[in-house]
């Protein structure tokens, strides 16, 4: 069994840089986001994740309510990679892991896609995304992920209106690195369904 952690608002604080009134602040004005969730609020590793984006690009003349709506695209495609990394995950999926003669690796990563499906499932996104290493925003709201900004070049018109214009640019994997080594205790456990 798949169980995703809890993290206080306090532990939030310590990972995300965001603060308690900070994170208060945004309950009460972005609720369709952060929603209010009593005295005692707690969060999974995907809220982390789009706490921390927000944190993040506030210094970047990104307003939070457009830093709200991108960190759900972000959150869904860091998770991918904070599940990679070491300490994100306690256990695996040894049992259910229907590949012949499996090597660790194999388990490992067995593991990443159940959790990721689950998380998915749970949060209606499309769970068989392959997500590219980098992310890119533009002051018009626009965005893009995708391997390079020269890739992101290539496929665009050349009066696309964009280029030469200032662009915000998320490596995921290390963004999401970031988070996971700052977690006090894993962000996922996998649970022995035997176990009591």
């Amino acid at each position: 069994m798949i169980k995703f952690e809890s993290f206080t608002a306090r532990e939030a604080a310590r990972i995300t840089a965001m603060d308690l009134v900070t994170q208060r602040d945004h309950r009460r004005r972005f609720p369709e986001f952060l929603p209010p969730m009593g005295p005692k609020p707690s969060y999974e590793i995907d809220v982390l994740l789009q706490m921390s984006f927000v944190k993040e690009v506030a210094g970047l003349n990104i307003g939070p309510k457009r830093a709200w709506h991108d960190s759900e695209i972000v959150s869904q495609a860091a998770l991918y990679f904070a599940l990679h990394c070491n300490g994100c995950i306690k256990g695996d999926l040894t049992a259910s892991c229907t590949i012949p003669e499996p090597s660790q690796e194999d388990i490992n990563l067995y593991t990443v896609r159940q959790v990721y499906q689950e998380r998915a499932n749970d949060l209606g996104w499309y769970g068989n995304i392959i997500f590219k290493r980098s992310a890119f925003f533009w002051g018009d709201g626009s965005s893009w992920f995708g391997g390079s900004l020269d890739e992101w070049r290539d496929s665009v018109e050349q009066n696309d209106p964009r280029i030469g214009q200032p662009v915000v640019s998320l490596d995921l994997p290390f963004f999401a690195k970031k988070v996971v080594d700052k977690l006090p205790r894993a962000a996922v456990r996998i649970l022995d369904v035997g176990a009591n």
